[in-house]
């Protein structure tokens, strides 16, 4: 397989129509924010909306599915781990003219296809077989078909140049195209334009069949967007760092084992590593319950005509509230972050962060309380969502000379690979120990608390008068 794929990406048809030695405006506006941001839609919009997808049209949670709801995630993460973890393995030891990256962008396309048409053609009907496809087309999707080209695209920056003032230009537009994926496309955009339509109500009841079909209509159209767009990155980007390496190999062979006791012996890189796996998995875990809470934490939208547009618009509120700032702050952050330092940077952010959240749970179900309490938080990660990446680097620092070459088998790759695999099976556990039917009884507490604490990131007492 591997022979096949490198006879593909190095025949002429695919090529990079990347010439220049230098990173220009073409390759930075295509290959590092446009075509990503509709690489990554769909799966921003998966890691709002999946879940209720299970819970509302598949009836995971009317169904005898209780085990089989709370199994899943935790089942899953190992395999997403591992398959992260395994396809990273594979890239650094690819080596084609078209780069060590680039050509699993290219095979994720026909992958991602599969899986996200699968994902939304399983059998509606409580069956054993509707779990056993669920079961495997999740993990094709987050196990495999995801990771080849997300693993992928996390290393291009790395790859691209030397040129350390164009590497911070491409980081911040890569994380730019990121953030925008999930702000502006899945939960601001697809809230207000979309979810009327995902979900369909008739007469304040959710119509199944009319949902099903619609959102089996959604995958096509998902997929054929993320093909373009892992194509569009494929063909305007480039690996000048390795066809520097191929053009002058070097016979010395790091071993692995040198690359894991460069990294674990540094107090600093494990810091970063728990500072950049909670992050991720918090801001995955937030992402993946926002739909939830909208849904159900507010009486506006519980007792609406249509409750699906009246929550896609309080959604779509919150998500423009946090994406905002991330908007504004990539033009600020770096200057700010050199004057005063990274570190200090993220930190100060991050006190703002908790000071949102401590707003927000004032009161849960004051819309108005709740977007003051977003708006700080957005605030205070802005650091986090721009500097992660340098604040990465610079932890592998040592490890690199330590080894005399980057430590790729330890890079940024694999932490986000690890919470790719963990944020939203959390929330799915957490909110399926309400059981069946509950989710929609929104006075029950186990979910009202549930909702709340998982939103907001933590517990709270109950503050309904």
């Amino acid at each position: 397989m591997m022979g096949f794929l490198k006879k593909l990406v190095e025949h002429p048809a695919f090529h990079t129509k990347i010439k220049s030695g230098e990173v220009r405006f073409p390759e930075i506006a295509l290959g590092y924010f446009l075509a990503p941001f509709c690489a990554m839609l769909a799966n921003a919009i998966f890691g709002a909306y999946l879940t209720r997808y299970y819970a509302d049209v598949l009836g995971w949670t009317k169904h005898a599915f209780g085990a089989f709801a709370a199994l899943l995630p935790i089942v899953s993460v190992i395999f997403v781990v591992y398959g992260n973890l395994t396809i990273g393995r594979w890239i650094d030891n690819t080596k084609t003219k078209a780069g060590k990256a680039r050509p699993y962008m290219l095979a994720s396309v026909p992958l991602l296809i599969v899986a996200i048409l699968l994902l939304f053609s399983s059998p509606n009907n409580g069956s054993a077989l509707e779990m056993v496809w669920i079961a495997l087309s999740y993990n094709l999707y987050y196990a495999f078909a995801y990771p080849c080209y997300y693993t992928a695209h996390s290393s291009m920056v790395s790859l691209s140049t030397r040129d350390s003032n164009k590497r911070g230009i491409l980081a911040t537009t890569s994380n730019a195209a990121l953030v925008a994926a999930a702000g502006i496309g899945a939960s601001i955009l697809v809230p207000v334009l979309l979810q009327s339509y995902m979900f369909v109500y008739d007469d304040r009841e959710l119509n199944i069949a009319a949902s099903y079909y619609h959102w089996r209509i959604m995958a096509i159209i998902l997929s054929l967007v993320t093909a373009v767009g892992i194509l569009a990155e494929f063909y305007f980007t480039r690996e000048r760092i390795t066809e520097e390496a191929m053009e002058h190999p070097r016979d010395e062979k790091i071993p692995a084992s040198c690359h894991r006791e460069a990294c674990l012996c540094s107090s600093y890189w494990w810091m970063v590593m728990l500072y950049v796996l909670f992050y991720l998995m918090g801001q995955l875990v937030k992402n993946t319950s926002m739909s939830f809470y909208s849904r159900w934490m507010f009486e506006s939208v519980l007792w609406a005509e249509d409750p699906e547009k009246a929550s896609g618009a309080l959604m779509s509120a919150l998500g423009l509230i946090g994406g905002l700032p991330a908007a504004l702050g990539m033009f600020i952050v770096w200057p700010l972050a050199n004057k005063f330092g990274k570190q200090r940077s993220i930190v100060t952010g991050l006190i703002l962060s908790l000071a949102g959240g401590l707003v927000a749970f004032l009161g849960v179900h004051n819309f108005k309380i709740v977007c003051a309490g977003v708006a700080l938080k957005a605030i205070g990660i802005v650091p986090s969502q721009f500097i992660l990446l340098a604040l990465h680097g610079g932890a592998l620092g040592p490890c690199s000379r330590y080894c005399k070459r980057p430590s790729w088998p330890c890079r940024v790759r694999r932490v986000a690979g690890t919470t790719a695999g963990s944020g939203g099976e959390c929330t799915d556990l957490y909110l399926s120990r309400a059981g069946p039917d509950r989710l929609y009884d929104f006075h029950h507490s186990p979910v009202e608390n549930g909702c709340r604490e998982v939103f907001r990131g933590g517990p709270a007492e109950d503050q309904r008068e």
